[in-house]
């Protein structure tokens, strides 16, 4: 499936069987649930045209900016996006069968953080499990050592924000694992195992690095471990996964 951008100018549109019986394999993270972009459904539309409407059942406008990919669980649809004129990062939530929004949720107002001209402030594709559906945005400090890099390129550090939704739009927890910073702007969609959520953290600074707040470990979404690993070797990311 191909990365689908979403633009308050543009139209959002799903494409989905025309066999309206099957039950749909559900597409719950980045890249589906494989992680390799892979579907096993067969049948389905391999093109489209949304100017004559072939092959497509719904199309809806969608609030704000932003470039993560929605996903899909059964009879829900989940997307990320940023209201930029109100500096809220917000989840919406919608109906598969007929594009209704809903609900909406702002999970994060801050600061827009300085990024890449091809980066968004709503980058990170959510995850769901079926139960609750997790989502990540940066909640940025301004003014807080916005220092240029040695390239002479300001980055703007702030807290990583991870939270959890029901499907019924209700906050179930909100942490800050940690501090980032990068000239490129945020992006990591959470990744799940089994009842841990991973988000990965890779830093432009070893300050905002080391600054992990392990103060969350008292909350709801309890924090489990925080690393840093500057320069990993070969193979350690398989070290540190198993």
């Amino acid at each position: 499936m191909s990365r689908i951008k979403v633009v308050s100018c543009l139209i959002a549109c799903i494409f989905i069987s025309l066999s309206a019986s099957a039950v749909a394999e559900n597409w719950p993270c980045w890249r589906g649930p494989r992680g390799d972009g892979t579907s096993l459904e067969k049948g389905v539309p391999v093109q489209w045209n949304g100017a004559s409407g072939e092959n497509v059942v719904w199309k809806v406008p969608l609030p704000g900016h932003g470039y993560a990919s929605p996903v899909v669980w059964e009879d829900r649809i989940f997307v990320v996006s940023c209201l930029d004129d109100k500096q809220e990062r917000i989840l919406v939530c919608l109906d598969r069968k007929t594009g209704k929004t809903l609900w909406q949720q702002t999970v994060v107002t801050a600061p827009l953080e300085k990024k890449h001209k091809l980066n968004s402030f709503a980058s990170s594709t959510p995850a769901t499990d079926g139960e609750l559906v997790y989502v990540t945005f940066l909640e940025a400090d301004l003014g807080y050592d916005d220092l240029p890099d040695k390239r002479g390129k300001v980055a703007t550090p702030g807290n990583m924000v991870v939270a959890a939704y029901d499907f019924d739009g209700n906050r179930r927890w909100l942490v800050r694992p940690g501090r980032f910073s990068s000239v490129h702007g945020y992006c990591s969609g959470p990744l799940l195992f089994k009842d841990t959520v991973i988000v990965n953290g890779d830093v432009g600074s070893v300050r905002a690095a080391v600054e992990a707040g392990v103060r969350v470990a008292d909350q709801v979404g309890q924090l489990v471990s925080s690393h840093v690993i500057p320069n990993p070797a070969a193979g350690v990311m398989e070290v540190f996964l198993a």
